[in-house]
């Protein structure tokens, strides 16, 4: 790599007119800079030339102001070297790419910006692609994009404006956002310039094993207050930590408040139906995740004391039904033509409290809230309560809805088309339904209501005690993983009572933690190391618990609850027994 290109004469830094005023042939232009003045005269050097370049930094600290202003169509990388050991920092100035009237892609990669401020272009910028950057106590860039964009393991204050259109008319079905392994503090900027929290996307959204954070100034225009929103042709989340954390906020009501702990997520104005997935992420503290789309598929998800809403916002021609399945302590509010909602643990009122969930101190509703206006399955699902309104054929079938403290635990606020209820345990119910056949209305034996294990014993009435033409699908699992139907027979709740699994540090399957086996599991643990048994990445309590296996003599069984208190030393019986 060289400063210039090899076809002009040999020029020093200070002689960048000289090197202005050379003709550079077409083609990628290289640039190796170690100071700040040699950093804007590289990228004064870019902009003047008609190709696409790459600057490259070695370590150390880069301070002042830098601006790169091109007068052509171009493509321009900002890297740190391969070989450096630490990356380079830019700080203490201002960032400016200033670009009007063109087409122009900027990637940057191994770079530490430190107090300083960015200035995107808003109009001209087809494509942003950061990788490995941090940003600490910079400014908050501004992105407004009409391609791609794609940040991975980065870490950056972000403003929420990324158009995939210009203005409402014009649809850009190519601009895309793209979070990979990165963490993003998310703030509203200006609503009157910027349009109070939207991030309008063409294309597809899809944020991956992230840290999304609600975290700046909400938007006000008059007295309305906006939530977070994004609007996607297609939306894809898996593996994030969604948060609302510390949000500077007006004098808002307690109401208002809960709107700006919102992450609303739209189907594009623009965009065909595509199915939206959300799948395996957590909700923490009590942000709401709301999805107004008609299709979508939601699963594996865990809150604290979050919801998970959905909402079609009135609009027609899905084909498909939505998916709640395998989601855990999520309040879940959904409102949907077609749904199917299977193995979902939900239980925000415990049958050892007095508190009616419309006292609930979180938002007022119940722990699950359906609206149907077509069909709705709800099967092998373990609630607290349930509440349904609407119109269509809605079956109820092999569900825990328990709440002992409740006079009931199903509530039919409406006159569907066809409603039926069976093969449920439940303390009670309300409404009109066509068919009530064979519920129980006995307590369900929980595991340990008092720490959150809603996993029956084994004298339970829901075990093997569902009906089998509920489960449509012959790979078909339960909450835990494990198939959803043994011994024959499906049991009623989430969870399929099961005993047969070991614990994952039990390398050779003998039901019995050896030192050895035990020390390379809390090794694997402590270095971060993927582990080959599930789950991959080792929670501390699989660890501890391997220890106190140990320490009982080694010997272990699974009595068939909650991991990882499922396993017990040997001569260790159930509850129960």
């Amino acid at each position: 790599m060289h400063r210039f290109l090899s076809s002009c004469p040999k020029i020093t830094w200070p002689l960048l007119a000289i090197l202005l005023a050379c003709a550079l042939p077409a083609g990628a232009v290289d640039f190796n800079v170690s100071s700040a003045d040699e950093l804007q005269a590289a990228l004064n050097a870019a902009a003047a030339n008609a190709s696409d370049n790459e600057i490259v930094l070695e370590s150390g600290t880069y301070a002042g102001d830098f601006f790169f202003r091109p007068l052509s169509d171009t493509r321009l990388i900002i890297r740190g070297a391969a070989e450096n050991i630490a990356r380079p920092v830019i700080s203490d100035g201002h960032i400016g790419f200033i670009v009007v009237g063109l087409s122009v892609d900027i990637e940057m990669t191994d770079l530490i910006f430190e107090g300083a401020d960015f200035d995107f272009p808003r109009d001209s910028l087809q494509s942003l692609t950061l990788t490995s950057v941090d940003m600490i106590d910079t400014g908050i860039p501004h992105l407004k994009v009409d391609g791609a964009v794609r940040l991975e393991r980065v870490k950056m204050p972000l403003s929420v404006n990324i158009w995939g259109n210009k203005g409402y008319d014009e649809t850009h079905p190519n601009a895309s956002l793209t979070i990979l392994n990165s963490t993003i503090s998310l703030y509203y900027q200006d609503p009157v310039e910027y349009g109070a929290g939207i991030v309008d996307i063409g294309g597809a959204l899809s944020i991956t094993d992230s840290q999304i954070l609600l975290a700046g100034k909400f938007g006000v225009v008059g007295t309305q207050h906006f939530p977070f929103s994004f609007y996607a042709g297609v939306i894809f989340l898996e593996g994030n930590s969604l948060q609302v954390k510390n949000p500077t906020l007006f004098e808002l009501s307690p109401e208002e408040v809960k709107l700006a702990e919102t992450l609303q997520m739209f189907g594009s104005r623009y965009a065909p139906f595509q199915r939206f997935e959300v799948t395996n992420n957590k909700l923490l503290g009590s942000t709401k995740l709301r999805i107004y789309h008609p299709d979508l598929l939601a699963t594996g998800n865990t809150c604290d004391q979050g919801t998970l809403a959905l909402d079609p916002e009135g609009r027609e021609g899905s084909s498909g039904a939505s998916v709640i399945s395998g989601n855990k302590n999520c309040r879940l509010e959904i409102s949907a033509e077609h749904m199917i909602v299977e193995s979902n643990e939900s239980m925000c009122v415990t049958p050892e409290s007095d508190q009616h969930p419309v006292d609930d101190p979180v938002d007022g509703s119940y722990c699950v809230d359906l609206a149907m206006y077509g069909t709705a399955k709800v099967r092998n699902n373990t609630f607290s309560e349930l509440e349904i309104s609407g119109t269509g054929d809605l079956t109820v079938e092999n569900n825990i809805i328990w709440s002992a403290e409740a006079e009931a635990s199903v509530m039919l606020d409406s006159f569907p088309d066809w409603a039926v209820l069976s093969n449920n345990i439940i303390n009670g119910y309300t409404g009109y339904w066509n068919t009530v056949s064979d519920n129980l209305i006995v307590d369900p034996e929980f595991f340990d209501v008092a720490n959150g294990d809603f996993h029956v014993t084994m004298g339970s009435p829901a075990i093997n005690a569902g009906l089998n033409t509920a489960v449509t699908d012959p790979e078909a699992t339960d909450l835990d993983g494990n198939p959803r139907i043994l011994n024959d027979t499906v049991d009623i709740g989430a969870y399929e009572r099961s005993t047969t699994a070991l614990h994952p540090a039990d390398s050779n399957g003998d039901g019995s933690i050896s030192l050895d086996e035990f020390n390379a599991y809390n090794e694997a643990w402590r270095e971060n190391v993927t582990w080959p048994a599930a789950p991959s990445q080792i929670p501390v309590d699989f660890v501890t618990r391997a220890g106190y296996l140990l320490q009982k003599g080694g010997s272990y069984h699974n009595i068939g609850v909650g991991k990882p208190a499922t396993w017990v030393p040997a001569d260790e019986h159930a509850v129960d027994e």
